[in-house]
Parts: structure tokens; C-alpha cells; sequence
């Protein structure tokens, strides 16, 4: 059950049973289950997989729908220690719904030019990154089922015009000065994107489970 978040990131680990939304804002939620219920919830995106239409009831307004959106090491062992009914070859039914309130979304969508349920676009499809380390046997970091085709071009994509910018401040095109103006400019634009998406808490609290880590670096210096 996940009720009343506001503002906030959630990843869950494989759900054999109901995972249930409820009354929640601006939330952002990772998840694989045997089926997803969601109720009254506010601008909030599901990546999620599962075998069965997501039910929506009560009044849902700005809520959408993605496919699953990360993996990590570890993930393919949690599903096979897990009685969790999943296809290798699906897709999963990410993008089916059954609304068992939809006199209420007619009334909300007249109210509001927000959408009540939509579809993801996979131009804003972002894949979640797990920060933790992976353990022995735990296996490579694979997503263990697919997502369609116009989503893994949008990731791909992106991975390329990071890769592209990291080998053009890298490269000798340019001279010591030029790059250090780039990684002022790119700095003071991540510092600004972090400002504008309030993810500064998200990159503080990677801060502190690092220092808190007696295995990392920087735990092991400040002890």
C-alpha cells in the first residue's frame, strides 16, 4: 500500500499480490506487481510492469503510464526467489487500464485541461538508475523482460548525447581554456536542472548513504 506520498520517488521490489496507489501527488513510482490498483491520485507517473489492466478508480487526474523504467543487479535473482508471475517475451500490459470510475474522469477532465490517464511518451521516458552495489551472484543489471521499441530508442538516445558531450570535452579539438568554459557551463547547467526538478534532495540523500557506507571510499576516510 503506498497512501498519501507527495513529491517523491518510489521503487518497490517484485509484488506477487495487489500493490495499491492511493491519494497521492507528484509521485514517481517503479514497480513490478501481480496487479496495480490506483485511486485519487494527482500528476503522478507509473513505469510499471504487469500481466493484468491496472485499475483505476475514484478521481485520478494527471496520471501516466510507462513501461517499466529500470534494472538492476539482482533483479532477474529477485524474480526467480519470488512467485511472481511474469512473461520473458511480454511487454506486460503497462499501457492497458480499466477505469472503474469513468463517469468521475469525464467530470474532472471538464474541470481541468489535464488529461486523467494517458500514455507515457517515450520522449520523456527516463531509466531509474538502483545505487547500491551488487552482491556476489547477483548477476548483471538486465531488464528481464521487453519494453517496445520506441522506448529503447529514446534511452539508447539519450546514452549517446551524454557520450557524445563527455568525448567532445575529452577530445583535442578544443584547447585547456575552451573546455574548462564547457565544464563551468555544463556544471552551472546541472546545478540549475537540479534546482528547477528539486532533485537536490535525491543527490544529497546518495551523499549520505555513500558517507554512511563503512565499504566505501569516502566512509572509510572519514572514519
Amino acid at each position: 500500500m503506498i497512501s498519501a506520498c507527495k513529491n517523491c520517488r518510489i521503487l518497490t521490489a517484485p509484488n506477487v499480490g495487489v500493490l495499491s496507489m492511493e491519494r497521492c501527488e507528484n509521485v514517481q513510482l517503479t514497480a513490478l506487481s501481480g496487479l496495480i490498483r490506483v485511486s485519487n491520485c494527482l500528476d503522478s507517473r507509473l513505469n510499471i510492469y504487469t500481466l493484468f489492466p491496472v485499475i483505476m478508480s475514484g478521481e485520478n487526474v494527471g496520471v501516466v503510464l510507462g513501461p517499466y523504467n529500470s534494472k538492476y543487479a539482482g533483479l532477474a535473482q529477485q524474480l526467480a526467489a519470488t512467485p511472481f508471475l511474469y512473461n520473458p517475451e511480454s511487454m506486460g500490459c503497462w499501457n492497458s487500464f480499466l477505469d472503474l470510475d469513468s463517469d468521475k474522469a469525464a467530470d474532472s477532465m471538464a474541470d481541468t485541461e489535464k488529461q486523467a490517464i494517458s500514455l507515457q511518451a517515450p520522449e520523456t521516458f527516463r531509466e531509474v538508475c538502483v545505487p547500491v552495489k551488487p552482491s556476489a551472484g547477483a548477476g548483471s543489471a538486465e531488464r528481464p523482460f521487453p519494453i517496445p521499441a520506441e522506448y529503447a530508442s529514446a534511452v539508447k538516445s539519450q546514452y549517446e548525447t551524454v557520450e557524445s558531450l563527455r568525448q567532445l570535452v575529452t577530445s583535442d579539438e578544443f584547447d585547456l581554456s575552451t573546455k574548462r568554459t564547457m565544464e563551468v557551463v555544463i556544471q552551472l547547467r546541472f546545478k540549475e536542472w537540479l534546482s528547477t526538478t528539486s532533485n537536490v534532495r535525491q543527490i544529497l540523500d546518495l551523499v549520505h548513504i555513500e558517507r554512511a557506507n563503512p565499504n566505501s571510499e569516502s566512509g572509510a576516510k572519514e572514519m
